[in-house]
C-alpha cells in the first residue's frame, strides 16, 4: 500500500469514526438536556403546585384572625408553619404594612414592601407566583401572594416563599451524575463506533488493493468478502469484471501470435 492511499484510507475511517460519534455526541446531549429540562420543570411545578396548596389552607384560618382583628393568632400561625430560611410566611394589612411574619426581626429591615414581588398586586386582589430572588438575599425562591377575602373583602395579604438552595444544590448532584454517565455511554459507543468503522473501511481496502492487482493483470485473483450488504455485491461484480479481463486477455493472446525474436 503506497503512502498517498495510506493517508486517504486514515482520512477516510477517522472520517467515518468522526461522524458516528459527532451522531452520537449529539443524540445523548440532546437527550440529556431534555431529561434535565423536564426534571427541573417538574420540580418546579410540584412545588409551586404545593406553595399554592399550602396557602389555600392557610388562608381561612388566617382570614378567621383578621376578621376578629386577632393579630396575636396571626403571629402564632406564621411562626408554627414558617421556617425561617426555609419557608417564609408574611402576612399584610390591606394597606401594605407588614403585620406578621415568619422571619419578622429580618424583615423589619424592609423599608417599602410594595416593591417586593407579588404584594402590590395582591393588594390589588390579585395572585401572584412566580420565581424571584429572596427579600435581603440572593438565593433564588418561589413565591406565591395570594389576597386574604371575606366576603368579598380584603382583610389583608398573604405571601409564602421557600428556598431553592437545597434542590439546587442537589440538581447541581444530578447533573454531574449525568454528566459521569454520558462520558460513559460516548466512550462506549466511540468504541462500538470504532469497531463498525473499521467494519466497513477494511472491505473497502482490499478492494482497492484488488482493483489495482488487475490492473496490474492479475487476472486470477479473487475477492470475497464476508458481508451480506453492498460491498459483498460489489465484490461480486469486480470478480465478475475480473473474469471478464481475463477471458478477453485469453481470446488476445490466442488471437495474436506470438512476436519472433
Amino acid at each position: 500500500m503506497d503512502k498517498r492511499f495510506s493517508i486517504r484510507w486514515n482520512s477516510f475511517h477517522i472520517k467515518l469514526l468522526a461522524t458516528y460519534l459527532l451522531l452520537t455526541v449529539l443524540g445523548t446531549s440532546m437527550m440529556t438536556s431534555y431529561v434535565l429540562w423536564s426534571f427541573n420543570n417538574y420540580f418546579m411545578r410540584s412545588r409551586q403546585t404545593d406553595l399554592e396548596n399550602w396557602t389555600a389552607a392557610l388562608n381561612e384560618s388566617f382570614a378567621d384572625a383578621l376578621e376578629d382583628n386577632d393579630i396575636h393568632r396571626v403571629a402564632l400561625l406564621t411562626q408554627r408553619y414558617g421556617a425561617p430560611e426555609t419557608i417564609v410566611l408574611r402576612v399584610f394589612n390591606p394597606q401594605g404594612q407588614l403585620i406578621a411574619s415568619s422571619n419578622f426581626k429580618q424583615d423589619q429591615l424592609v423599608a417599602n414592601w410594595l416593591t417586593v414581588a407579588g404584594v402590590k398586586e395582591a393588594l390589588q386582589n390579585q395572585s401572584m407566583k412566580g420565581r424571584t430572588k429572596g427579600v435581603l438575599t440572593t438565593d433564588d425562591r418561589l413565591y406565591i401572594a395570594r389576597p386574604i377575602l371575606r366576603d368579598g373583602q380584603l382583610l389583608g395579604v398573604l405571601r409564602m416563599s421557600i428556598t431553592l438552595e437545597q434542590f439546587q444544590r442537589q440538581f447541581v448532584t444530578v447533573v454531574w451524575t449525568i454528566l459521569g454517565a454520558l462520558a460513559i455511554t460516548i466512550l462506549l459507543c466511540a468504541l462500538v463506533s470504532h469497531r463498525f468503522a473499521r467494519s466497513l473501511s477494511k472491505p473497502i481496502e482490499r478492494m482497492r488493493n484488488f482493483a489495482n492487482r488487475i490492473g496490474g493483470g492479475h487476472f486470477s485473483d479473487r475477492l470475497l468478502i464476508r458481508q451480506s450488504n453492498e460491498l459483498d455485491q460489489l465484490a461480486n461484480e469486480l470478480n465478475r469484471m475480473s473474469a471478464r479481463l481475463a477471458s478477453l486477455d485469453q481470446e488476445r493472446r490466442t488471437l495474436l501470435p506470438p512476436l519472433a525474436n
